[in-house]
């Protein structure tokens, strides 16, 4: 989980809150990124986020290129911690919380966002269990379809 906030930009529009619940956030121009800023002085893939134990690591995706962390100019990758700042071009971004999560630990941590929202937004469970039922009734109509044999034996 990798938290932060968009302090200053010359994207007005990007300016707020951000948090992903992947280890890796991938900042630049292209609309495939995480976070897309509309700036001629960002490259289309500028920055890599990457949550550690220890961290958050933030490292060119281009060579020769560079970053501010904490107003000192870096080239190449650097780790970072709370409250820690990052500048491309005129994007100044403020590491707020990271947690590094094991591909093991996903279960839990999906099951945690789930009754977080669920907390949040009531009706969201009753939305989940439709959805369930449905996807499960669509599931048991593609297995009779595929194998219609089987059906003929219930009828005998």
């Amino acid at each position: 989980m990798i938290e932060i906030e968009i302090l200053e930009s010359n994207d007005p529009e990007i300016i707020g809150f951000y948090k992903t619940y992947h280890n890796q956030l991938l900042i630049g121009s292209d609309m495939e990124n995480d976070i897309i800023i509309r700036d001629k002085k960002i490259y289309k893939f500028h920055l890599k986020l990457l949550t550690s134990k220890t961290g958050v690591y933030c490292e060119n995706i281009k060579k020769n290129i560079f970053y501010f962390s904490n107003d000192k100019k870096i080239s190449g990758r650097k780790i970072h911690n709370i409250n820690d700042t990052i500048r491309i071009s005129n994007t100044l971004i403020k590491i707020i919380n990271f947690q590094h999560t094991h591909v093991d630990d996903y279960p839990q941590e999906l099951q945690k966002m789930y009754r977080e929202k669920c907390e949040q937004f009531p009706l969201i469970e009753e939305i989940f269990y439709f959805l369930k039922n449905e996807l499960l009734f669509i599931q048991d109509k593609i297995n009779k379809s595929s194998n219609p044999e089987k059906d003929k034996n219930k009828n005998v």
